[in-house]
């Protein structure tokens, strides 16, 4: 995450990106990522850019994701090797461009980001660029440290992953005054692009924040007059008639006495 999809977001290669992580997706472990030989790229194509970006011309679809897998074969993240019948099939290796076979970076204890195969299924990845993305992975990362940290834990009791309340600000990610313990991943993402994003997906009902007043892990009121944004995630069901809403999350705040003693 850190060493190649960061910098690829922040050079606005957001193509190469997604083409990653579908392709890990669909990557078995089991089999050191291979790739199953009867994938259709048009197909892959569609999974992450909008379906009538080409229309319905397979070859310029396959050309524009053929582009992408030598990108990630230059970068170490992908390999190619002949099958006994001669066909040449695909490995994903492991994102850490050491060449080694395809890992479980969660059963590796590795720093890690999940990412819900709902965000393809439903097609909302598609239409997104850098910011999108790069909002979707912090919120995604916020709600995992936000699950394992004593003082927030409580709030998240009980929610599907993908639908996590957090609270960080967002130089928070990147931690130039390096605060963060030293066995967190910091991910350089630029302010200004996490707000973009957070914009957009507030938009789709994707994230909802309400301006809180009081620190949500000790209760005691913000020395900001402005107070702070407290974020709600909504990614655990796409269908498009659901999604998260500020008033639902300002009543919860409200209930918590964190929005209390505003301006």
């Amino acid at each position: 995450m850190r060493d190649h999809l960061a910098s690829w977001l922040s050079s606005r290669a957001s193509g190469v990106a997604k083409v990653d992580l579908v392709l890990r997706g669909l990557a078995v472990v089991e089999s050191e990522g291979l790739l199953d030989p009867d994938i259709r790229w048009d197909e892959i194509h569609d999974l992450i850019r909008p379906h009538n970006y080409y229309g319905d011309d397979r070859k310029l679809k396959r050309n524009w994701l053929g582009q992408k897998l030598e990108r990630l074969e230059a970068e170490n993240l992908l390999a190619r090797a002949k099958s006994p019948g001669g066909r040449t099939r695909l490995h994903v290796l492991r994102d850490d461009a050491s060449q080694l076979p395809l890992d479980d970076p969660g059963a590796a204890g590795d720093g890690y980001v999940s990412v819900l195969g709902d965000i393809f299924h439903f097609e909302r990845i598609a239409p997104w660029g850098s910011p999108e993305l790069s909002a979707y992975f912090a919120c995604m990362i916020a709600e995992r440290y936000s699950r394992t940290a004593a003082a927030t834990a409580v709030f998240n009791e009980g929610r599907p992953w993908g639908g996590g309340i957090w609270f960080r600000e967002l130089k928070w990610f990147a931690d130039p005054a390096g605060l963060r313990p030293s066995s967190h991943v910091r991910v350089p993402f630029a302010e200004r692009t996490l707000r973009r994003g957070l914009v957009s997906l507030r938009s789709e009902n994707l994230v909802a924040t309400v301006r809180i007043y009081r620190d949500p892990r000790t209760g005691e009121r913000f020395k900001q007059p402005q107070g702070r944004l407290l974020y709600r995630n909504g990614f655990s069901d796409l269908r498009s008639n659901r999604g998260v809403r500020a008033r639902d999350l300002a009543m919860w705040a409200k209930g918590k006495g964190l929005i209390g003693g505003g301006p």
